[in-house]
């Protein structure tokens, strides 16, 4: 990983990679995905919202994971390093448990629009 940095628009995190792919994944996107075992594995096996929400015990929230509304709690309050290969998110609602490794975060920058895209600077050969 070569940089991580907080974007704007969309509200989320720009991230850069040594062979230069970057992209940028939204908070939302980021909290919905998150790797953590209780988001991850209690997830009811016939999720209708495709792996959003819908954890065992609270099969009436289908809307987001952990029962989040909006807002300022799926905005990251804290960014953390986990060893080399990973960064771990506080949410606004107290979560904490993610571990988002840099081959899931690319994962999801391949999966996830918009794309950052730089254009590559093309220097016109000189006349001789």
């Amino acid at each position: 990983m070569k940089a991580i940095k907080i974007s704007d628009n969309p509200r989320g995190l720009l991230l850069e990679w040594s062979d230069g792919f970057q992209g940028v994944i939204p908070f939302t996107t980021l909290r919905q995905q998150c790797p953590c075992a209780i988001c991850k594995g209690e997830r009811l096996p016939f999720d209708p919202m495709g792996g959003i929400g819908g954890r065992a015990g609270s099969p009436s929230d289908q809307s987001e994971p952990s029962g989040l509304a909006s807002g300022e709690q799926i905005v990251p309050k804290d960014l953390f390093k986990v060893g080399s290969y990973a960064i771990g998110l506080r949410w606004g609602d107290g979560h904490d448990t993610g571990i988002y490794s840099f081959d899931y975060l690319r994962q999801l920058v391949e999966n996830t629009s918009p794309r950052v895209v730089h254009p590559r600077v093309i220097h016109p050969k000189e006349n001789s």
